[in-house]
């Protein structure tokens, strides 16, 4: 497998396979690091060729894409971002399929949000903080949507750390979490073996005993879903019942989207000093934090990606369809000279 290795900052290897699937599939691969503080684009100038576009948010971790728009969870607010195309691009010539500028921020707190999506109507967010999945508008912080059964009260308590989201027909269809806890903070105190895959609909718990499960996606009617402190990816059916191991992988698995019978999935490193993790079997290994291509019909990894320095843990990745080469403006003043409207962008001078 042939590799290269881009230039600092963030300086990454890469399969030519990698590259190559990302550029016949015509796509930007998005990747949120929490720790870094950085919302990283990745795109394939050619089929062995990879840029990248890091940009700087506060803890950025959830990602939700629905067609021209773009969400991130940062700290204490969801940043959404609208794509102008460059053939509706006034005032500057550009050399990207798509710019990303920022148009909105919904204020929430303190809710350590993790997993966020696009629904048929709605922004749904998971509340990690509040043990539920909720809904972002501006008439509140956070708006309630559901809550497991075992969750009693509403309360800002953490109790089983709720954080996975798979949308299925544009709602809320399962969830991860840590364990079925109920009192404030009461996952830190189990084995993280205890966590569980549940159906929104149902409120039905489908599959016990996961040992810190992440990143659940639907997909050709299954849900997909890591086992992060296994290294797993998972394939659930709801039509059995049954789970099964598509593949072990190297490290801590988390973050996932899935194209074509291709999973994007992020790996990381955990951290030294975590007081939580550090008995998973891989904690002292020398592991990576990237992205590895699964084939879905292979069961086999087709391309990986590495970096060699600065990203050490990802939260969330995203593909966007369809968009080959992609920009995203920051947050800084200096980037607020780009204005979207609707079917045109501008450049002020």
């Amino acid at each position: 497998m042939l590799i290269e290795k881009t230039k600092k900052p963030f300086n990454l290897s890469f399969s030519y396979s990698f590259s190559r699937i990302l550029h016949e599939l015509n796509s930007t691969l998005v990747i949120s690091t929490y720790q870094a503080e950085k919302v990283i684009f990745l795109s394939a100038q050619s089929s062995n060729q990879l840029i990248q576009l890091p940009r700087t948010f506060t803890s950025p971790m959830g990602l939700a894409y629905d067609r021209n728009k773009l969400a991130i969870a940062t700290k204490t607010n969801i940043i959404t971002l609208s794509s102008i195309e460059k053939q509706v691009l006034l005032k500057k010539q550009n050399k990207y399929d798509a710019y990303f500028i920022p148009t909105a921020s919904f204020y929430t707190g303190y809710s350590h949000l993790h997993d966020i999506a696009f629904g048929k109507d709605k922004l749904f967010a998971v509340n990690t903080n509040f043990s539920i999945v909720g809904t972002v508008n501006i008439d509140f912080n956070f708006t309630p949507y559901w809550k497991p059964n075992f969750i009693k009260n509403i309360n800002g308590g953490d109790q089983c750390h709720l954080n996975g989201l798979a949308m299925e027909n544009g709602e809320p269809g399962y969830v991860t979490a840590f364990s079925t806890t109920d009192e404030p903070k009461g996952w830190k105190n189990t084995d993280f073996k205890q966590g569980v895959l549940i159906n929104v609909k149902t409120n039905k718990i489908v599959q016990k005993n996961l040992n810190i499960p992440h990143s659940p996606r639907f997909y050709k009617n299954k849900i997909y879903f890591l086992e992060s402190a296994k290294s797993k990816l998972n394939e659930y059916n709801p039509m059995t019942g049954e789970t099964t191991t598509v593949i072990e992988l190297n490290g801590f698995a988390r973050g996932m989207d899935i194209i074509e019978d291709i999973a994007f999935i992020g790996i990381s490193k955990i951290r030294p000093s975590s007081s939580i993790f550090n008995n998973l079997k891989y904690e002292n290994n020398d592991y990576y934090a990237g992205v590895v291509a699964v084939n879905l019909q292979t069961k086999k990894i087709v391309g990986k990606i590495e970096y060699l320095n600065d990203v050490n843990e990802i939260y969330d990745i995203k593909i966007l369809p369809n968009i080959k080469k992609a920009n995203i403006i920051g947050l800084n003043d200096e980037q607020f000279d780009a204005i979207s409207m609707p079917n045109s962008g501008f450049w002020i001078d």
